[in-house]
């Protein structure tokens, strides 16, 4: 259960951090071509979404963001990464996943009037 909480969260978070990514400046070309580079598996690193359990988040912590799904008995282990990789790795399965779905649902909707006209 802690597994599927952990991927939950990590959605959640992915696709708020991917809402950054497009702004009301992006273009209709950038659209359709991270439409086309995703679809060909060729995205460069602008669209790429970062490590969350790596740091890069300011102010947030791997405890402060998933410190109640882990065994408390682990918080003060110096082998805590490896007794919890089965939670980290599935919120950041969920963070990825979260990410390419926002990514696409937003480029998706932002081009479809284009595509029928």
């Amino acid at each position: 259960m802690t597994t599927n909480e952990a991927h939950n969260r990590g959605y959640a978070h992915g696709k708020s951090q991917a809402s950054w990514v497009f702004d009301g400046n992006t273009t209709d070309e950038t659209y359709r071509a991270f439409l086309r580079l995703y679809n060909d598996c060729d995205l460069p690193d602008d669209f790429l979404p970062p490590d969350p359990l790596s740091g890069e988040w300011a102010g947030e912590s791997i405890p402060e963001m998933l410190g109640d799904l882990v065994d408390p008995r682990t918080h003060d282990d110096a082998d805590a990464d490896y007794w919890n990789s089965d939670i980290m790795e599935a919120y950041e399965d969920g963070f990825r996943q979260g990410w390419w779905d926002e990514l696409v649902a937003t480029a998706n909707y932002y081009t479809q009037d284009l595509d029928r006209v």
